[in-house]
């Protein structure tokens, strides 16, 4: 409050500026490729979010109820991931280790979905991907311990905003992906489209960060 009004109003108004906070994310320190991993696994998720109802009518008829219980297992799962296991899990592995399993699991799990044939193979799939969850919340670990304390909620925030462009940009390409698709009977593989592109999102973001905790390894070795 001791900034005269006209120095306190653009600052306000850059605090308020999502792409002033992404440009500021990228600008953290050694961890500014682990934002467009963010970003890749962010669109994967939201593009499964979308197009989840209609690629399961589609391949396997589901009404819904089939939609709400398979929707119900997902959150169950989530719940146990992130809210049981995250936190004895990063007492043991290093946040590093944990977005690597993670995602891992998540490209796995979104090529299996792809692949399922049968409606039950979608609980298998979901049920395997127990430690998918732990990957964005070890992600936001490493970016957030790369700041200091006093910029933490603006990187928060940032990374905040960065999902929220994603889950717009999902939607346009999840269901441009399913029309293409969509003439095709009921069962064809090629409708796993979407959820085959989620596959390879995941797994480039999962080479990424590979190759990224290789590097700041090879810099912090000789110290």
């Amino acid at each position: 409050e001791s900034l005269p009004l006209d120095k306190r109003r653009p600052l306000e108004l850059r605090k308020l500026n999502p792409v002033a906070s992404l440009q500021g994310l990228n600008r953290l320190k050694g961890v500014g490729p682990l934002i467009f991993v963010l970003a890749l696994s962010s669109l994967a998720q939201f593009m499964l979010h979308t197009s989840w109802v209609l690629y399961t009518k589609f391949k396997f008829g589901w009404g819904p109820g089939q939609v709400g219980w398979s929707l119900l297992a997902v959150g169950v799962v989530s719940v146990i991931s992130q809210g049981v296991l995250l936190r004895p899990l990063l007492k043991r592995f290093t946040p590093q280790r944990l977005a690597l399993v993670g995602m891992t699991s998540g490209a796995i799990a979104y090529l299996g979905f792809g692949l399922a044939s049968e409606g039950w193979m979608m609980y298998v799939v979901i049920a395997g991907n127990l430690l998918g969850g732990v990957a964005a919340a070890a992600m936001q670990s490493i970016i957030s311990n790369a700041t200091d304390a006093t910029h933490q909620g603006q990187t928060m925030g940032a990374v905040s905003s960065l999902n929220s462009l994603m889950a717009v940009c999902a939607p346009v390409v999840a269901l441009e992906l399913l029309r293409w698709v969509s003439h095709r009977p009921a069962g064809d593989l090629l409708i796993g489209l979407p959820f085959f592109t989620c596959a390879a999102l995941q797994a480039l973001a999962l080479i990424i960060t590979m190759r990224f905790f290789r590097r700041q390894a090879a810099v912090a070795q000789p110290a």
